[in-house]
């Protein structure tokens, strides 16, 4: 279904961006922003699938 490759294609990105910014700018710790963004897109996502299944499928 085309929601769910757009949801996993929004996360590979932020996944993608976390990795980048911690291999390349360690020192300035942007990266944490980066993770908690990630780990709150995949607290939402997990609770869309969980309460309302049938409207992503």
């Amino acid at each position: 279904n085309i929601g769910i490759a757009v949801l996993t294609y929004f996360g590979a990105i932020s996944l993608l961006r976390v990795w980048m910014e911690w291999k390349y700018s360690r020192e300035t710790k942007e990266y944490i922003l980066s993770i908690i963004g990630f780990f709150a897109f995949v607290f939402m996502v997990s609770m869309l699938l969980y309460f309302d299944p049938l409207s992503t499928y």
